[in-house]
């Protein structure tokens, strides 16, 4: 039997062979080109990612710069501000922008404040950050946070030496059962909690303060009725877990992410539960347990809010503004401004504009 050796080497597999320096240099090239690749589509999505959260950063400061211009203004020069009506205020407020070196220090066992008729104060920061310290804790109360403080107690807050300054509003109650069921509340808390600027609690807050200082409240008992629904809210924010407060933001954030796609016409709230594949009750449960609003309140704020803008930024008529937001005439649309501002649009057109000049003419 004779063996043909010459053809051996065909019927080898490749991998059973050697391979020639030809094969090495292009098997080099290959895995160059596919590492190569790899290594950019990763570059890619970390830019991209980077590029998302500097946009998230971009819009969560524009947010906090308006509130904060928004409560600026109302406060015009005054930094504190009584509630308007006849005896004892049960309801003060102001901003406060403090500079780096400032002397800002407040001991609640020091404030001459008598045991039977306590206050209660609810701080909220803008920017810069202070020290707030209670019991043996201390707690830095950079933006975004917030802390609750009854007088007198054992508590202290000031801006120190380091810091460049502090940037907050405030709001201090003397209506008793509030001042009560807040103290009760923090019994089992810290005092201090984290909330953006869509939090129901900050809502509220700002609420408050636009409504009493522009004294259109129709008497002390409407008053009292903001006040409390204030403390509700306030009070289920110290007592739910802090799961229970991220998953309400997730839950706004993703009603606002589909509002915001097209805010002249928002969606329904069939059409809302639908995008979640969601049954409009089981919807409403839902959204009404994890956020305390239900979605017909949150869609009506989110409209109000951008009809205030529209006023405040633009020059557009009431009926433009009515047609841009799907309300059709006029009279609904200052039915629904009503409720919230407390004055109809035009009248809230006529005080904004009143202050600026205001404040242009201070500054001549």
């Amino acid at each position: 039997m004779i063996l043909d050796l010459a053809h051996v080497g065909e019927r080898l597999p490749y991998t059973a062979c050697f391979p020639c320096p030809n094969d090495v240099r292009s098997l080099l090239s290959f895995l160059f080109k596919t590492l190569h690749g790899s290594f950019l589509i990763v570059l890619r999505r970390v830019v991209m990612f980077c590029a998302f959260i500097g946009i998230l950063r971009w819009m969560t400061t524009g947010t906090n710069l308006m509130l904060e211009q928004e409560l600026t203004r109302l406060f015009s020069v005054k930094r504190r501000m009584p509630s308007p009506y006849r005896g004892q205020p049960r309801l003060f407020f102001g901003t406060g922008r403090l500079t780096q070196g400032e002397d800002y220090d407040w001991d609640g066992q020091k404030r001459n404040r008598p045991p039977d008729r306590p206050l209660l104060i609810f701080q909220y920061t803008f920017g810069g950050y202070g020290l707030f310290s209670r019991g043996n804790k201390q707690h830095h109360m950079q933006k975004g946070r917030a802390f609750f403080a009854v007088i007198p107690s054992a508590h202290v807050y000031k801006l120190p030496p380091e810091s460049p300054g502090w940037n907050f509003f405030y709001l201090t109650f003397q209506h008793p059962h509030t001042v009560n069921r807040i103290a009760a509340a923090l019994e089992q808390h810290s005092g201090v909690i984290e909330v953006d600027e869509h939090h129901p609690l900050i809502k509220k807050s700002a609420d408050l303060i636009r409504l009493t200082q522009n004294g259109v409240f129709a008497d002390s008992y409407e008053e009292e009725a903001h006040i409390l629904d204030w403390m509700c809210a306030a009070e289920r924010e110290l007592r739910e877990p802090a799961a229970s407060r991220k998953e309400s933001h997730v839950w706004q954030k993703r009603v606002l992410a589909v509002l915001n796609k097209n805010p002249g016409a928002p969606p329904s709230i069939e059409e809302l539960a639908a995008y979640f594949d969601l049954s409009r009750s089981h919807f409403t449960r839902i959204f009404k347990e994890k956020t305390g609003d239900s979605p017909a309140a949150f869609i009506t704020q989110f409209r109000v809010h951008k009809i205030e803008q529209d006023l405040r930024l633009t020059g557009k008529t009431l009926v433009e503004i009515a047609d841009d937001h799907g309300y059709g005439d006029i009279s609904r649309l200052c039915k629904v401004f009503r409720k919230t501002y407390g004055m109809t649009p035009g009248a809230y057109r006529k005080l904004i504009c009143r202050r600026a000049d205001d404040a242009d003419g201070g500054t001549r």
